[in-house]
């Protein structure tokens, strides 16, 4: 079975589309650096203890039966477990804690300075957004470069923002950070114009697993 997701932005696409297909309960673990050695056969217990290899035929069974199913994935020390409504198998007994996705956003730290957030829409789909701190760090940054009165710091500081993935939900942060860097260009004496801060709304499908 596939697991290892070999990037975050790959990572949170399979967990956008597994909430979407009904497994909205999940379960995030950090792994701590320092076991890092045991990382595998942490995932390989995990996956035993709860069936979590079988196939979609195997798993299309289950779901016929009114069985719960649960998926497995992680990237890097990242670790979820999914799992579909239904009945539990009675060779499986939860020893973890579950959060339901549609009332709990799951926010995954990506790096030092940004983490992501998956939460439902106003609609029956999930998306993703840059968490609070991450989204209010951006837009100091946006303040801090337009105080130097130099354009290409602004537009090379807009450039990393505008690289994320273009999720619905970070779509409508592009739009509001980018109104907020015309107008602290504008105020800072920068010649700015609309244009330059066009908004990437292509998101490209990543390849999950090796």
């Amino acid at each position: 079975m596939k697991y290892l997701a070999t990037s975050w932005q790959g990572f949170l696409q399979f967990l956008v589309y597994a909430f979407g297909r009904g497994y909205f309960w999940y379960c995030h673990t950090v792994f701590p650096e320092r076991k890092k050695s045991k990382w595998e056969s942490i995932d390989q217990k995990l996956i035993e203890r709860y069936k979590a290899d079988l196939s979609k035929f195997q798993r299309a069974r289950k779901k016929k039966k009114g069985i719960m199913n649960f998926l497995y994935i992680r990237w890097s020390m990242h670790s979820v477990i999914l799992h579909s409504k239904g009945v539990l198998d009675p060779e499986i007994e939860i020893q973890d804690p579950f959060k339901d996705i549609r009332k709990n956003p799951l926010e995954i730290k990506i790096s030092e300075d940004i983490s992501m957030s998956i939460y439902k829409t106003d609609q029956k789909g999930f998306s993703v957004k840059l968490s609070k701190e991450t989204y209010k760090g951006f837009k100091a940054v946006i303040w801090d470069s337009a105080k130097t009165q130099n354009k290409d710091i602004l537009l090379k500081e807009w450039a990393k923002l505008n690289g994320i993935p273009s999720w619905k939900g970070v779509i409508e942060q592009k739009k509001r950070l980018a109104k907020y860097a015309l107008k602290q260009g504008r105020k800072h004496q920068i010649k700015v114009l609309h244009k330059d801060f066009r908004i990437n709304t292509y998101r490209k499908v990543y390849k999950i697993w090796d």
